[in-house]
């Protein structure tokens, strides 16, 4: 990777005044975005220092994690000056990014469906129709999203927000907290209430893309959540798909690529703008590396930092340990039951075992996990592990090369160190048990 500028020695100012002008964009953003409801009192209440448990709140929906994330990319990459006017700028993607815990909720365990899941299909068609009113927005649908999301309201009334997230106890005693002061409200009237979010999600949405309209990476950013949302879609409706179109289409799934444009943008075109940066738009040179951080982070996502950087002798050496386990283990009846009791011991394991606890999307396991375990099934992972480890490391080659490039190009190194740096956060983040603060962005 690019070598990264050093993080300044005021770190711990500037997270504080990020957050600051995070929570101050969230709460306009709450105010413009989402409809007036009991939903939106509560958030507006909830992310408030009048909350008693407001740390809780914050940290359950990433915004902690979120701020942390954008001061490591940015710090030292701009002069003292220009900190307040970054922060200004991060707060509509911040705002954004918010609301996507939410949506992305809805999807847990839509990967695989458990048998007691009572909502499994109204969230598959929940979340399908929230993708396509989101792309038809950005697609310049002059309809706002509470018109487009109207029929939505009652599908979305018997869902949980709470089940449906990682961190039930946390959001139940914040709710409970805040009822306290709203006699007039029940429980329910915050947990079946994802509605106003998945509005407020589309809306913050297109003003983060029109934020960009007059700059050249206006079209990087728009596609990119585009795609994000038309990939997600093909998650849900597709079967066998190959690996490697796979891992495609899961690099697009994730937000890598328009959040790295949107950044990119802000430091190049906004805060310090750079002659030539519209080159490396028009002959795609930034738009190979944005993709290959998005392939690189879902890997780093789907297998942590550990397992997907393992040497071929050390991968050869876990798949004989499973196939043992597997002839000793009789209780374990598909890949998943294995992975998961030697979880228990191998935090190597970590990012499967979360994956298979809550039913999520994982490249590495798509049609192995819950099918009948087998050497021929052990043998399968096996494959897919070596091909995903391979491709992690040819791409960080070829990212790092890219970003070399980019940066002789411009004449500047802050554009390939602030995406260098989006890879090095996440595998330092992925490298973490994914049930502590420090490894996953909302628990």
């Amino acid at each position: 990777m690019v070598p990264s500028p050093p993080l300044g020695a005021n770190v711990a100012e500037r997270f504080q005044l990020m957050l600051a002008m995070t929570l101050a964009g969230f709460e306009g953003s709450l105010r413009r975005h989402m409809p007036a409801s009991a939903y939106r009192d509560f958030y507006l209440w909830a992310i408030s220092a009048e909350n008693p448990r407001q740390d809780a709140f914050l940290q359950a929906m990433g915004i902690p994690l979120l701020t942390k994330l954008t001061v490591t990319l940015l710090d030292n990459l701009v002069d003292d000056r220009a900190w307040r006017q970054l922060a200004e700028c991060s707060a509509p993607i911040s705002s954004y990014l918010t609301y996507e815990v939410v949506s992305d909720n809805l999807a847990i365990g839509l990967a695989s469906p458990r048998p007691d899941d009572m909502t499994g299909v109204l969230r598959r068609f929940l979340v399908r129709a929230f993708n396509h009113a989101m792309i038809a927005r950005l697609s310049g649908d002059p309809r706002p999203a509470a018109q487009l999301l109207a029929p939505l309201q009652s599908t979305a009334r018997r869902i949980s927000g709470f089940d449906q997230s990682l961190n039930r106890d946390k959001q139940r005693a914040c709710s409970e907290a805040y009822l306290i002061l709203r006699s007039d409200l029940e429980l329910a009237d915050l947990e079946y209430a994802v509605w106003p979010a998945l509005v407020a999600n589309v809306e913050a949405c297109l003003d983060l893309a029109e934020s960009l309209r007059a700059r050249h990476a206006a079209g990087l950013l728009r596609e990119g959540l585009v795609r994000r949302y038309q990939a997600v879609n093909h998650l849900l409706e597709a079967r066998n798909t190959p690996l490697p179109q796979l891992v495609a289409v899961g690099a697009d799934a994730i937000l890598v690529a328009p959040t790295l444009a949107y950044y990119v943008a802000v430091l190049a075109e906004i805060i310090q703008p750079l002659e030539r940066f519209s080159h490396v738009i028009a002959d795609g040179t930034l738009a190979s590396a944005l993709y290959d951080a998005a392939l690189l982070v879902r890997l780093l996502n789907d297998l942590g930092t550990g397992l997907v950087t393992l040497a071929a002798r050390e991968r050869s050496a876990l798949l004989d340990m499973m196939m043992t386990q597997y002839r000793e283990c009789s209780t374990a009846r598909t890949t998943a039951d294995l992975l998961l009791n030697m979880s228990d011991d191998m935090d190597l394991f970590t990012r499967l075992r979360k994956d298979i606890l809550f039913g999520e999307f994982n490249v590495a396991l798509d049609g192995l996990a819950h099918i009948r375990l087998t050497p021929d099934t052990l043998l399968a992972f096996g494959r897919n592990l070596s091909y995903l480890s391979q491709l992690y490391a040819q791409r960080r080659t070829t990212l790092q090369e890219t970003l070399a490039a980019i940066g002789e190009r411009l004449g500047d190194e802050r554009v390939s160190a602030l995406i260098s740096r989006f890879v090095q956060f996440h595998e330092q983040l992925y490298s973490n048990s994914f049930h502590t603060p420090a490894g996953e962005y909302a628990i």
